[in-house]
Protein backbone atom coordinates (compact mmCIF):
# COMPACT_ATOMS: atom_id res chain seq x y z
CA UNK A 1 0.00 0.00 0.00
CA UNK A 2 1.40 3.35 -0.95
CA UNK A 3 1.98 5.97 1.94
CA UNK A 4 -0.53 8.85 2.57
CA UNK A 5 0.19 11.62 0.67
CA UNK A 6 -1.01 15.01 2.89
CA UNK A 7 -1.00 18.80 1.88
CA UNK A 8 -1.07 21.67 4.18
CA UNK A 9 -2.25 25.06 2.32
CA UNK A 10 -1.73 27.91 4.06
CA UNK A 11 -2.48 31.28 2.63
CA UNK A 12 -2.26 34.70 4.67
CA UNK A 13 -4.68 37.21 2.41
CA UNK A 14 -5.66 40.26 4.74
CA UNK A 15 -3.22 42.12 6.57
CA UNK A 16 -4.86 44.14 9.55
CA UNK A 17 -2.21 46.70 9.13
CA UNK A 18 -2.99 49.06 6.39
CA UNK A 19 1.03 49.36 4.87
CA UNK A 20 0.41 45.61 3.91
CA UNK A 21 -1.04 45.37 0.58
CA UNK A 22 -4.04 42.98 1.59
CA UNK A 23 -3.75 39.79 -1.63
CA UNK A 24 -7.51 38.46 -1.71
CA UNK A 25 -6.21 36.38 -4.64
CA UNK A 26 -4.57 33.83 -2.56
CA UNK A 27 -7.43 32.25 -1.85
CA UNK A 28 -8.49 31.49 -5.27
CA UNK A 29 -5.30 29.99 -6.07
CA UNK A 30 -5.56 27.46 -2.97
CA UNK A 31 -8.55 26.45 -3.92
CA UNK A 32 -7.65 25.50 -7.57
CA UNK A 33 -4.59 24.14 -5.93
CA UNK A 34 -6.58 22.07 -3.55
CA UNK A 35 -8.66 20.79 -6.52
CA UNK A 36 -5.52 19.75 -8.14
CA UNK A 37 -4.04 17.87 -5.80
CA UNK A 38 -6.84 16.08 -4.40
CA UNK A 39 -7.48 14.73 -7.91
CA UNK A 40 -3.63 13.45 -7.77
CA UNK A 41 -5.06 11.11 -4.46
CA UNK A 42 -3.59 13.99 -1.59
CA UNK A 43 -5.74 14.39 1.35
CA UNK A 44 -6.12 18.05 1.50
CA UNK A 45 -5.76 20.91 4.85
CA UNK A 46 -6.43 24.22 4.24
CA UNK A 47 -5.63 27.02 6.43
CA UNK A 48 -6.49 30.53 5.71
CA UNK A 49 -8.19 32.07 8.54
CA UNK A 50 -7.22 33.21 11.49
CA UNK A 51 -3.64 33.75 10.10
CA UNK A 52 -1.97 35.09 13.54
CA UNK A 53 1.58 33.72 14.01
CA UNK A 54 0.61 31.60 17.00
CA UNK A 55 -1.86 30.10 14.39
CA UNK A 56 -0.09 29.74 11.69
CA UNK A 57 3.00 28.20 13.55
CA UNK A 58 0.88 25.62 15.27
CA UNK A 59 -1.01 24.59 12.07
CA UNK A 60 2.91 23.64 10.12
CA UNK A 61 4.14 21.75 13.65
CA UNK A 62 0.84 19.69 14.23
CA UNK A 63 1.01 18.99 10.38
CA UNK A 64 4.33 17.41 10.28
CA UNK A 65 4.34 15.72 13.79
CA UNK A 66 1.66 14.24 13.47
CA UNK A 67 2.13 13.04 10.11
CA UNK A 68 1.27 9.12 9.68
CA UNK A 69 4.28 6.62 9.01
CA UNK A 70 5.93 7.25 6.06
CA UNK A 71 3.10 9.88 4.72
CA UNK A 72 4.46 12.15 1.50
CA UNK A 73 3.54 15.57 2.92
CA UNK A 74 3.19 18.91 0.80
CA UNK A 75 3.25 22.12 2.83
CA UNK A 76 2.46 25.16 0.86
CA UNK A 77 2.98 28.74 2.66
CA UNK A 78 1.55 31.77 0.28
CA UNK A 79 1.30 35.20 1.72
CA UNK A 80 4.03 38.40 1.89
CA UNK A 81 7.24 37.39 2.91
CA UNK A 82 10.47 39.11 4.27
CA UNK A 83 13.97 37.74 4.60
CA UNK A 84 16.46 38.90 7.28
CA UNK A 85 19.89 37.58 8.55
CA UNK A 86 19.54 34.91 5.94
CA UNK A 87 15.99 33.16 7.09
CA UNK A 88 13.03 33.78 5.33
CA UNK A 89 9.69 34.27 6.77
CA UNK A 90 6.02 34.22 6.03
CA UNK A 91 4.18 37.76 7.29
CA UNK A 92 1.04 36.36 9.45
CA UNK A 93 -2.32 38.54 9.10
CA UNK A 94 -1.52 40.32 12.16
CA UNK A 95 2.02 41.67 11.71
CA UNK A 96 2.49 45.34 12.38
CA UNK A 97 4.75 47.36 10.83
CA UNK A 98 5.42 49.70 13.78
CA UNK A 99 7.01 46.77 15.36
CA UNK A 100 10.71 46.98 16.25
CA UNK A 101 11.53 43.72 15.35
CA UNK A 102 9.77 42.68 12.71
CA UNK A 103 10.55 39.10 11.91
CA UNK A 104 9.80 38.41 15.55
CA UNK A 105 5.94 38.77 15.02
CA UNK A 106 6.72 36.62 11.69
CA UNK A 107 6.45 32.86 11.25
CA UNK A 108 9.97 31.36 9.95
CA UNK A 109 9.64 29.36 6.61
CA UNK A 110 11.60 26.43 8.63
CA UNK A 111 10.30 22.85 9.28
CA UNK A 112 13.49 21.29 10.07
CA UNK A 113 13.17 21.77 13.84
CA UNK A 114 9.66 19.81 13.75
CA UNK A 115 11.05 16.62 11.29
CA UNK A 116 13.40 15.29 14.30
CA UNK A 117 9.64 14.46 15.75
CA UNK A 118 7.98 13.79 12.49
CA UNK A 119 7.55 10.08 11.14
CA UNK A 120 7.01 11.69 7.67
CA UNK A 121 8.76 9.75 4.65
CA UNK A 122 9.26 12.87 2.33
CA UNK A 123 8.65 16.72 3.02
CA UNK A 124 7.82 19.50 0.32
CA UNK A 125 7.61 22.48 1.08
CA UNK A 126 6.46 25.24 -1.50
CA UNK A 127 6.81 29.04 -0.77
CA UNK A 128 5.06 31.53 -2.68
CA UNK A 129 5.64 34.71 -0.62
CA UNK A 130 5.35 38.39 -2.59
CA UNK A 131 7.96 40.84 -0.83
CA UNK A 132 6.19 43.68 -2.62
CA UNK A 133 3.84 45.47 -0.88
CA UNK A 134 5.34 45.80 2.80
CA UNK A 135 6.28 49.27 2.90
CA UNK A 136 9.17 48.75 5.64
CA UNK A 137 11.34 51.88 6.84
CA UNK A 138 13.97 49.21 7.65
CA UNK A 139 16.67 48.62 5.18
CA UNK A 140 17.98 45.70 6.97
CA UNK A 141 15.76 43.38 5.40
CA UNK A 142 17.30 42.44 2.15
CA UNK A 143 20.64 40.18 2.06
CA UNK A 144 23.77 42.10 0.77
CA UNK A 145 24.82 40.26 -2.44
CA UNK A 146 28.00 38.83 -1.78
CA UNK A 147 31.69 39.03 -3.60
CA UNK A 148 31.25 36.32 -6.03
CA UNK A 149 27.90 37.95 -7.03
CA UNK A 150 29.16 41.17 -7.28
CA UNK A 151 32.32 39.37 -9.73
CA UNK A 152 29.73 37.42 -11.78
CA UNK A 153 27.38 40.75 -12.59
CA UNK A 154 30.88 42.90 -13.13
CA UNK A 155 32.46 40.10 -15.36
CA UNK A 156 29.24 38.70 -17.09
CA UNK A 157 30.81 35.17 -15.65
CA UNK A 158 27.68 33.44 -14.88
CA UNK A 159 29.36 30.11 -14.43
CA UNK A 160 30.28 30.70 -11.23
CA UNK A 161 34.19 30.83 -11.44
Amino acid sequence: MAPERLALLVGVTDYGDPGITKMPFIADELRGLATALTATGYTVSTYADAADLSSLSIAVEDFVRHAPPGATLLIMLSGHGVHRAGKDYLVPATARLRAADFTRHCLPIDVEQHLAHSRAGDVVVLIDACREGIHLSEKSLTQAWTSGEIRRVATGNWSGS
